[in-house]
């Protein structure tokens, strides 16, 4: 072949070259485009970004224990007495004025007294008639509550060792307030006890005679 022969062969494969160049370029840059991105961790879409800009829970306060003891709760007073009437506390007064007097079976005298004695002889100082024995003195005046004692009333006992009946008053005093009485006993004449132990076992009823 002649020279020009061989300037057409040349040409001719430098024009595949470029055509080869081309497409793979042209490949080069479909591949770019069509190859899936991958999301910047800082994103505005991405899953990190929202994790980021979900606020975190609120945490509550904790509640630190009270340091301080609870408050107690205030004890109730004792219920004071009723007031007394002016012919209860004068009774009264007048009892008081035989302490130490010696018990006499059958004695209604400030030589001797029995119980039933005692009061009846007391009360007689202020124009009001009892008779002398315990049991009838037991219909005397209105009953009264022991909650409700006051002084001047009458209180009753009844003690089934002194062969009494249910009904049947074996001791009387006189209630004197702060939840004692005076009174005349076998066992050391007119004094002044409480209404416990013995007196409470055995605390029968009340009667008011002084209205």
């Amino acid at each position: 072949m002649g020279r020009h022969g061989k300037k057409r062969n040349s040409g001719g494969a430098l024009r595949i070259l470029l055509l080869i160049a081309a497409v793979l370029g042209l490949a080069l840059l479909l591949r770019g485009r069509l190859a899936p991105r991958k999301e910047s961790a800082d994103a505005p879409g991405s899953e990190a970004a929202q994790t980021a800009a979900t606020p975190a829970p609120e945490q509550q306060p904790q509640k630190k224990p009270s340091i301080f003891a609870p408050t107690p709760e205030p004890t109730p007073e004792p219920t004071p007495d009723p007031a007394p009437s002016d012919l209860g506390a004068a009774i009264v007064a007048t009892a008081k004025q035989y302490l130490g007097v010696r018990y006499v079976y059958g004695g209604a005298s400030p030589s001797g007294f029995d119980c039933s004695g005692f009061t009846m002889y007391v009360f007689a100082r202020h124009g009001i008639h009892l008779s002398h024995r315990a049991t009838w003195q037991l219909s005397a005046g209105t009953a009264v509550s022991r909650s409700d004692l006051r002084q001047g009333d009458l209180v009753f006992f009844n003690d089934p060792a002194y062969g009494g009946s249910s009904t049947t008053a074996s001791h009387v005093g006189i209630y004197i307030g702060g939840g004692q009485f005076i009174h005349c006993s076998s066992n050391g004449g007119v004094k002044i006890s409480s209404l416990t132990g013995y007196f409470d076992t055995y605390y029968m009823a009340a009667r008011r005679v002084t209205g």
